[in-house]
């Protein structure tokens, strides 16, 4: 869960990407839970990305957190999570399936 950052002041374009992202996370009536995966090679922008779509929505879509995770290996996956647990004082001892089951019964995070 590292701080939010802000995007680089040499952001450019990705109009489509960020349009995407907006339609997808956009407010609707519906509850139903959304996913919007974004891949690619190391380098290309995707953290950039997601930091200007944050920075663009946050006064039209509250997220009541944002968790960053580490998905480049499995080890850092599991830090990631458990850090999230230790945070909201769940059980760090199994930090993925509290992690989990806690999101589970929420609608109102984001994960990048």
């Amino acid at each position: 869960l590292p701080p939010l950052q802000s995007p680089s002041t040499f952001y450019l374009g990705r109009d489509t990407y960020l349009q995407a992202l907006k339609d997808c996370f956009s407010p609707k009536l519906d509850s139903e839970r959304k996913g919007f995966l974004l891949y690619g090679m190391g380098g290309i922008g995707k953290t950039q990305i997601c930091l200007k779509f944050i920075q663009q929505q946050y006064n039209y879509v509250r997220f009541s957190d944002i968790f960053w995770i580490d998905a480049s290996s499995e080890h850092t996956i599991d830090l990631c999570l458990k850090q999230i647990a230790l945070k909201y004082k769940m059980d760090a001892a199994l930090p993925a399936k509290s992690v989990l089951e806690w999101i589970a019964d929420r609608d109102d995070w984001l994960m990048v």
